[in-house]
């Protein structure tokens, strides 16, 4: 898996905006491209985090929302030493990370949904509304499930979601590079 994974980061993020070169218009998409690429690469590290999440338990370590434990970051961020094993196997910074990937998400999200809108191309809009809807979705159901101390319907839900979305962002993402007919 990891190995495909990579592959399709390097597809997303350098290869596949080379392809619009050749197109008359091609700095906007272009720039569509790569906004949605970073969208999915973004999804992509936000499923690897849920993963870690759902492997060391971290959703039970602060089970408040918007803060952990009463503050914007973690007292407890940088608990192990070395420093990078807090990446992985420290529950807050673990979670902390998740948390602000999905902001981070959440933005994009609404910025691809945005600049969506000024394209003449009906189904392309309908796409990232589509992405916008089921990240809003996705959110909720972080956030219920955290307060609600995780329980196993909740999370299995969410992580369902999280695939939604992702192929979701694919969808949306084909459509833009290869739109379909549609009549005026």
């Amino acid at each position: 898996f990891s190995a495909w994974a990579l592959k399709t980061i390097i597809f997303l993020v350098f290869e596949a905006p080379a392809c619009f070169w050749s197109l008359e218009n091609h700095s906007l998409l272009v720039f569509e491209a790569l906004k949605t690429n970073i969208l999915l690469v973004c999804l992509l590290c936000q499923i690897c985090l849920g993963a870690l999440v759902a492997g060391i338990d971290a959703g039970n370590a602060y089970n408040d929302w918007p803060f952990m434990g009463g503050q914007l970051i973690p007292e407890d961020y940088f608990f192990f030493n070395p420093i990078w094993v807090n990446l992985l196997d420290n529950p807050a910074a673990v979670q902390f990370n998740h948390r602000v990937l999905g902001y981070i998400i959440l933005f994009l999200s609404f910025f691809c949904w945005l600049l969506s809108l000024k394209r003449p191309l009906v189904l392309v809009k309908k796409k990232f509304q589509i992405v916008l809807l089921v990240v809003f979705i996705q959110v909720v159901l972080g956030v219920l499930t955290l307060v609600k101390y995780s329980p196993l319907e909740l999370a299995i839900f969410h992580q369902i979601t999280g695939v939604i979305l992702f192929v979701s962002t694919v969808s949306a993402r084909f459509e833009t590079a290869y739109p379909s007919f549609q009549k005026s």
